[in-house]
């Protein structure tokens, strides 16, 4: 609500404003949380029978972002499709983690509302993600067009959207016996989504994922590690073992910030940097999320 106020009291955000408020999204929880995918890979390679190696962990980490750069330098509108929709259906495993739907039809649920939710958070600021777009994959690409076109619906995706949604998941809750704490995280996500729809695209984002999108991840993580290893019964041996890698991941972020103010355009480098972390990220986040599924499903 505050940055709403303050964008009403200045005429918007300046793309530097933004860029700032993005870092301190990062800083606070997204490297934070990202950079706990190392203790994921080490239960997953435990549970699989295998001995952790760093190195394997790295080689996993940085062999996939640099295979998905590679796609990028050869075909930016398709890589940058990828980055929307490995993003989307992330968002979703995250956003619905700690609801019971636990059915594989529940797959189509989580599936169409990652695509709303890219809807609302990306192609909700159109006039925005048009000047984006054609800075990263040019004027004549099929995301520019389905931007132009999809324009004059945004409004009645969102405000369609948003009471069906919280109808349909209050039903479907209910069918399985409606927990109210359950219920109103999706109504705290809904409102806070109403929020990311009156800020400039990239405050929304860092607000969406500051607030939300990290801090359930922080959650989803800390239950799965605390269910496999009884070595996890704190805060403190969850944090401090992932520091020299968040360490290491503000360096490269503060590298990428005066990298990317020496470019042209800023922002090119920023949404590819997002989409090359996001990948293996997701990845191991899937099956965090995969487990705790077959772990409800079974008590």
């Amino acid at each position: 609500m505050l940055l709403i106020v303050l964008e009403q009291m200045m005429v918007g955000f300046s793309l530097t404003t933004q860029l700032v408020l993005l870092a301190v999204a990062m800083a606070t929880t997204g490297i934070p949380h990202g950079a706990l995918d190392y203790l994921i890979f080490r239960q997953q390679e435990q549970s699989a029978g295998r001995k952790y190696s760093l190195f394997r962990f790295l080689c996993y980490y940085l062999g996939l972002m640099a295979f998905y750069a590679l796609f990028w330098w050869i075909n930016p509108g398709l890589s940058l499709l990828l980055f929307l929709l490995i993003a989307s259906w992330h968002f979703a495993d995250n956003d619905f983690s700690a609801l019971p739907l636990h059915h594989k039809a529940d797959n189509l649920i989580r599936v169409a509302f990652g695509g709303w939710l890219l809807l609302v958070l990306i192609f909700g600021h159109t006039s925005e993600i048009l000047v984006y777009l054609q800075q990263i994959v040019g004027t004549q690409n099929f995301l520019l067009r389905f931007a132009q076109w999809y324009r004059p619906y945004e409004a009645a995706v969102f405000w369609m959207g948003l009471p069906g949604w919280i109808l349909m998941l209050w039903m479907r809750l209910r069918w399985q016996g409606l927990v109210f704490r359950q219920f109103q995280s999706i109504i705290t996500l809904m409102f806070l989504l109403f929020l990311c729809r009156q800020l400039p695209l990239i405050v929304g984002f860092a607000v969406y994922f500051a607030i939300w999108h990290s801090l359930q991840s922080f959650r989803s993580i800390w239950l799965y590690l605390r269910s496999n290893n009884k070595l996890f019964r704190s805060v403190r041996q969850l944090v401090v073992p992932g520091l020299p890698f968040v360490l290491g991941a503000f360096f490269g972020l503060i590298l990428f910030f005066f990298w990317s103010s020496a470019a042209p355009d800023a922002l090119t480098p920023l949404w590819i940097f997002l989409s090359l972390i996001t990948l293996p990220h997701g990845l191991l986040m899937h099956e965090v999320f995969v487990q705790g599924t077959k772990k409800k499903q079974a008590s």
